[in-house]
């Protein structure tokens, strides 16, 4: 049982990293409607959410924040796959932000925390650039629940608003567009119509490229910092 636990531990940042690929490779064909597709999706969250759980083990007051919310979010799932009730979709939205907000925030304290290059800590990096990106989307998806008409996208040459996508299909096509523009590629078959919308994918856009840059810059520090240690080592 230790041998278990000590295992998960050990690789709990390369078990979050693969359910967020499964999650991000899956969930984009959830909007076409086959039977089963709610016991997909539940499957796909509470692997996430095992995964996730995993990597608060550390942080017991996150730990049980998250607990709390992943079981909050189970059932609000599976209640929102037979209804079509607006606040209850929300609600859902809320608490997942919140989930992969202290997410998030769990894998910034441990990469700033370390003071050595480990893989570990390169996984950490990456997987806290891709929940970065799925924390806008959801941002997204609040928005356009409330204003449906608040995107447009290209069809052809014109353009047509955003009025027909049911959720999960628009969560999938937000997914698209956070990533689209968390790495500034900006094809353009997307436009936020609204000023604080535009700021707000802006703001993302700019969150992207510091983030990088910022991460870059520590672990260059923290190599310089092991390669002057390692000189004056030798030289004692």
């Amino acid at each position: 049982m230790y041998s278990y636990f000590e295992t998960m531990r050990r690789f709990r940042f390369s078990l979050f990293l693969v359910s967020l690929f499964v999650f991000l490779i899956v969930y984009p064909l959830l909007h076409y409607k086959f039977q089963g597709q709610i016991a997909i999706v539940e499957f796909i969250f509470m692997l996430l959410a095992m995964t996730g759980l995993n990597l608060l083990m550390h942080t017991k007051k996150a730990l049980k924040i998250a607990a709390f919310l992943s079981v909050c979010i189970f059932f609000e799932i599976l209640f929102s796959g037979y209804t079509n009730n607006q606040m209850l979709l929300s609600v859902t939205i809320i608490t997942e932000l919140c989930f992969f907000i202290i997410i998030f925030v769990s894998l910034l304290n441990y990469v700033y925390a370390q003071q050595t290059i480990t893989i570990n800590k390169l996984l950490a990096i990456v997987t806290s650039y891709l929940v970065l990106g799925i924390v806008f989307a959801l941002i997204y998806t609040l928005i356009f629940t409330f204003a449906p008409s608040s995107f447009q996208y290209t069809i052809g040459n014109g353009l047509s608003e955003l009025k027909q996508f049911p959720h999960p299909r628009f969560f999938s096509e937000a997914l698209y567009f956070s990533f689209v523009t968390l790495s500034t590629l900006g094809y353009g078959d997307w436009v936020p119509i609204f000023g604080a919308l535009k700021m707000l994918s802006a703001l993302e856009a700019i969150i992207g490229q510091l983030f990088i840059a910022m991460l870059i810059a520590r672990l260059v520090g923290i190599h310089i910092s092991q390669s002057v240690a390692k000189r004056g080592e030798r030289h004692d």
